[in-house]
């Protein structure tokens, strides 16, 4: 029962009961919203309706698994018999995602980093350095490119490409109040699945549609399928582009878009590595600690034969600068606008370095 409110409640999940057998007790007191659903084909009937922001998603025994996104930005994982034991019947999970953006003041104040690592980070973006930030499942990646994304001066044309839900917040112009987020020319755009081929909006099409817009900035909210391919091919053609990936250290965040980018064009993996090495020439790694706080753990950038060089890391209780940026991301920011004599804590750490 008790999880029964936890879904019924917290989830904001209406799930609607079919024919249930008495083992099937877990979702039975979630008030019924719709009448019990028609027999299938086969006879057998299906258990649960999942109504999310895209529609209506059954869960039976046919389709044991259902996924959606909720109203308020929430994500829900639902499975249930015969793919989860009888005991437990049905299972949820759901994760909440900031309704705001937190400010770069505020992550530094729960610890996620410190001051000097995130004004590199902001000048990588305000100067044509594309990055990725690279992690775990809630490790905060989504949540470091909504605060990063302050640091960006009005007026820059931002397009963003997202799947299932927007959890990239961006201001248009006029929206912004004194202390709020900067104005944006934007454009917000999420795929659009389809079974029917030539109706399915992929994010790899919405990224080849976002270099008609000249965007100055191309925020993908995570590379999972051939999308990287065209965010490589739009960093190498010099847009600044950022996104997230699923991967535990910055050589695996490489090794994975290559992965990806293979689907795409399977050429030689050695080419597709270097690729996206060029690409992406920094990479952030956010983790999730032991006490559930969110760290970024290490900024590092590739050199020579793919080794990477250390920028920052959380070290000993501590963030600590490793390295200073090499000639060739410097010298990438001076070409895009950088001024040297700008007050950018890492620059001083530059000098010293």
């Amino acid at each position: 029962t008790d999880t029964t409110t936890w879904v019924g409640e917290m989830a904001e999940v209406r799930l609607t009961h079919g024919a249930l057998e008495p083992s099937e007790f877990l979702c039975a007191a979630v008030p019924q919203t719709r009448n019990p659903p028609p027999a299938e084909a086969d006879g057998t009937k299906a258990f649960w309706y999942l109504d999310n922001a895209e529609g209506t998603a059954v869960l039976d025994n046919a389709t044991p698994i259902a996924q959606g996104h909720l109203p308020g930005n929430k994500r829900i994982t639902a499975i249930k018999t015969p793919v989860v034991d009888e005991r437990t019947a049905v299972a949820a999970s759901l994760r909440m995602l900031n309704a705001e953006p937190l400010t770069l003041t505020e992550l530094i104040a729960q610890g996620t980093a410190d001051a000097e690592m995130l004004g590199f980070l902001c000048d990588c973006l305000c100067y044509g350095v594309s990055f990725v930030v690279a992690g775990p499942t809630s490790s905060g990646k989504t949540t470091l490119l909504n605060s990063l994304v302050g640091a960006i001066p009005p007026g820059r044309r931002i397009f963003s490409i997202e799947s299932g839900a927007r959890e990239l917040h961006f201001c248009h112009v006029g929206e912004a109040d004194p202390d709020g987020p900067k104005d944006h020319l934007k454009v917000q755009t999420l795929s659009r699945p389809s079974e029917k081929a030539e109706l399915d909006v992929s994010q790899e099409a919405l990224g080849v549609a976002a270099l008609r817009f000249s965007p100055e900035l191309i925020a993908i909210g995570e590379m999972r399928d051939t999308e990287a391919a065209t965010a490589v091919e739009a960093s190498l053609t010099g847009h600044t582009v950022v996104s997230t990936i699923h991967a535990g250290s910055a050589e695996n965040c490489h090794l994975r878009m290559a992965l990806l980018c293979q689907k795409r064009f399977p050429i030689e993996f050695s080419a597709s590595m270097m690729q996206t090495v060029l690409a992406f020439p920094v990479v952030v790694n956010a983790a999730r600690m032991p006490d559930h706080s969110r760290k970024i753990v290490a900024c590092v950038t590739p050199e020579g034969k793919i080794c990477y060089r250390p920028l920052y890391q959380w070290e000993g209780g501590a963030f600590v600068r490793k390295n200073a940026p090499g000639e060739k991301l410097t010298d990438l920011m001076i070409r895009h606008g950088l001024d040297m004599k700008g007050g950018s804590a890492w620059l001083g750490s530059r000098s010293s370095s």
